[in-house]
């Protein structure tokens, strides 16, 4: 496929509305990109260009990086949810209606951030035995009853950093929500959200001490445990942000 440059004036566009600010890590500051969501460098549409730095574009185009399972489709809505930050940090809605807008925005960030560690997982575990099935819910029921791998000394360390540096990550995501979205977001939902970055925490702290343990029945048990308290945690967040993400679509679609 041949390149087509992009017009400056697009370019600055998709520059401004994401703030020049990469929409997977949204870390400040750093040298950013634009990339073409579908990967397609002649399709220039406003919709297929996101921003994102150096160190995640890298990963989006390298294969088995950490960012690869991330469909264009997902990609998609990293893109519209942090525009849509963006949007909130620069102004504040000014109806009813936009604050209903933003706040379903805001629970659609928190939904992704919680999958952003799945994401992680997955890239670390590789292949699963199962996806789900008749006899699951979903993946998060899939993940915590046949992903979990067994305990070992090397399992420990190569999940070592999904409990650290990933943990941490999603506190960080879980809070800027907070921030960003404070005045659209319900109460309930911003109790949740405070719970849910305690218990994570909680989760890394054990992690970070279980080879005190050794190889003994009870590092293994406790192993076990973190993987199935930080789905339970992150799965509970999710399924609550996408219910009242709903409702909140929902009423909105009745008011037009």
């Amino acid at each position: 496929m041949q390149r087509v440059a992009i017009p400056s004036e697009l370019a600055a566009r998709v520059m401004f509305d994401a703030d020049r600010t990469c929409c997977f890590c949204r870390v400040e500051k750093t040298r950013v990109q634009i990339h073409h969501i579908d990967e397609d460098p002649s399709n220039n549409s406003y919709d297929n260009l996101s921003v994102v730095c150096l160190h995640c574009h890298s990963d989006l185009h390298t294969s088995g990086g950490s960012v690869r399972r991330l469909t264009p489709e997902i990609v998609k809505l990293y893109n519209l949810s942090w525009r849509e930050m963006v949007r909130a940090r620069l102004g504040h809605p000014s109806d009813a209606t936009e604050r209903a807008v933003l706040a379903a925005e805001a629970l659609l960030e928190a939904s992704l951030n919680c999958h952003h560690w799945k994401l992680q997982f997955m890239s670390i575990r590789g292949s699963m035995t199962s996806s789900g099935g008749p006899e699951f819910a979903d993946v998060w029921d899939a993940m915590a009853a046949t992903w979990v791998p067994e305990y070992s000394a090397e399992t420990y360390e190569q999940f070592s950093p999904l409990f650290n540096e990933g943990l941490r990550e999603i506190e960080r995501r879980l809070d800027r929500v907070v921030q960003v979205f404070h005045d659209v977001l319900s109460p309930g939902f911003r109790i949740e959200l405070a719970r849910a970055t305690r218990q994570l925490e909680a989760e890394h702290v054990v992690y970070r001490h279980l080879s005190r343990y050794g190889q003994s029945e009870t590092a293994a048990m406790l192993f076990k445990a973190r993987f199935t308290g930080v789905i339970t945690v992150l799965s509970a967040l999710a399924r609550s942000a996408d219910r009242r993400r709903s409702t909140v679509l929902e009423a909105v679609s009745l008011d037009d």
